[in-house]
């Protein structure tokens, strides 16, 4: 259902929605481990004096279920995957669920969370329990299998502490004759993906979470969220729920999985400019060993070829999509900044990841592992972080700057200084299984 811009309260639901990120960039830590830490950091913003913008700007609301963290093992990591917390408005008596979005260091949620597009699964109830391995018939559409694991995840993870997956806890306080006028999900990125399928869900299992069976609007909140199903389902979503959606148009992460909006990704940073000053704009035919883009040119035909493969319905943007044009410029240090990255990161390429990387960027097969030397590999990570550095400038950044005033900004940072964090080291295995990934689809689809 359509919702008027100014009901969607963009800035405040947009800062409830990247503090579920709290738990970006922290590893070595198990689920309790997680939670408890997420806790203590939330709690700051109404236990100390620290934070009075942030303090203001959540006037009235309060956290009333603890984060509920899925994570990985200890062996794996011990990264944050999804995290979910409640909040509760002493007045108006809404609730709002805050699910994050991808964390930068997790592969999980990369490959499987996000990429996981090529594979739809049909929406039925039962997708809560059965996730990505859901059948049915698809009457209400589908979604990715990367949105229905995500789903399925957020769905049924127990706090530690508590005991209980934020269904149950909803039951429960339901159940307590607690007021509630009204549920919003609000999410950004990857949340945004899962926030309207959890809205979704919500609204399929009254049964699971809504004990007195109260009629309670639904909104979902979506910021910069990559499209997670296909216009059957689209259309379901708007018909049942109030959706309120905004993305930066110079925000990389929305044109996906939408094919027309993929067309535009290459061309989005048109201001980087490599070593000869082409962009990673070029048709195949022109893909020469002289065009610094490469690893982005492949890299998006790799994803488009994942949302081509769907049918028969296609993926498809809302309809009710409110757009801000707040794009970033380069920094004007960048190249010299991204040429310096690019060449510490040759040491941190494994030797498979060099031999991956010749065959995207010089069309070589023939490599033994590591042949590939830093002088022809140099430019091509320059313009690869080149393009990196704008796409997070454009996914994060202009969203503060779009909807919150500078002591906000300040502030959330000092709150959450993880999230600021450029060091690529620690999200080298992701590096390395993205290259695998697009040197995969080079040699399969095209050869010189």
């Amino acid at each position: 259902m359509k919702t008027k811009s100014e009901d969607c309260n963009f800035p405040l639901r947009l800062l409830m929605a990247f503090m579920a990120n709290v738990e970006t960039g922290q590893t070595g830590k198990d689920q309790k481990g997680h939670e408890e830490h997420a806790k203590a950091t939330l709690d700051k913003v109404w236990n100390t004096s620290q934070f009075p913008a942030l303090k203001a700007m959540l006037n009235n609301y309060e956290i009333v279920m603890d984060p509920v963290v899925y994570s990985s093992s200890l062996i794996d990591g011990g990264i944050a995957r999804n995290t979910t917390f409640i909040m509760y408005n002493k007045i108006s008596y809404e609730l709002v669920i805050c699910v994050a979005g991808t964390n930068m260091i997790d592969a999980f949620d990369w490959f499987t969370e996000d990429f996981d597009t090529e594979n739809l699964v049909p929406w039925t109830p039962s997708i809560v329990v059965n996730g990505a391995n859901n059948t049915g018939v698809a009457t209400n559409g589908s979604v990715s299998a990367g949105t229905a694991t995500a789903l399925k995840d957020t769905w049924n993870t127990k706090g530690k502490k508590s005991g209980k997956s934020p269904i149950e806890w909803l039951y429960k306080f339901l159940q307590d004759s607690n007021k509630v006028s009204s549920i919003v999900v609000s999410g950004h990125s990857l949340g945004g993906a899962i926030s309207p399928a959890l809205a979704m869900a919500l609204h399929d299992n009254q049964a699971a979470w809504n004990p007195n069976s109260l009629d309670l609007p639904i909104t979902t909140s979506i910021f910069a969220g990559p499209t997670p199903g296909d216009s059957i389902w689209i259309n379901y979503v708007s018909t049942h729920l109030y959706v309120c959606s905004t993305y930066n148009t110079s925000d990389v992460v929305p044109h996906a999985w939408e094919l027309l909006m993929m067309s535009q990704i290459p061309k989005l940073y048109e201001n980087i400019v490599g070593g000869n000053g082409e962009i990673p704009a070029s048709p195949p035919e022109a893909a020469t060993h002289l065009n610094d883009g490469k690893i982005v040119y492949w890299m998006v035909e790799w994803l488009t070829s994942n949302s081509e493969a769907i049918s028969p319905n296609k993926y498809v943007r809302w309809s009710e999509d409110v757009p801000f044009d707040n794009g970033a410029a380069a920094p004007p240090d960048l190249y010299n900044k991204t040429t310096t990255k690019a060449g510490d990161l040759m040491y941190l390429l494994s030797p498979e990841a060099r031999k991956h990387a010749g065959e995207i960027c010089l069309f070589r097969t023939d490599q033994k592992p590591g042949e590939a030397t830093n002088a022809q590999l140099i430019p091509y990570f320059r313009y690869f972080l080149e393009y990196l550095t704008l796409l997070g400038l454009n996914h994060i950044q202009q969203y503060s700057s779009e909807f919150f005033s500078s002591d906000v900004i300040k502030e959330f940072h000092d709150l959450m200084p993880g999230l600021n964090a450029g060091d690529i080291a620690p999200a080298i295995h992701i590096l390395d299984e993205l290259l695998a990934n697009i040197a995969a689809y080079r040699v399969k689809h095209y050869k010189e």
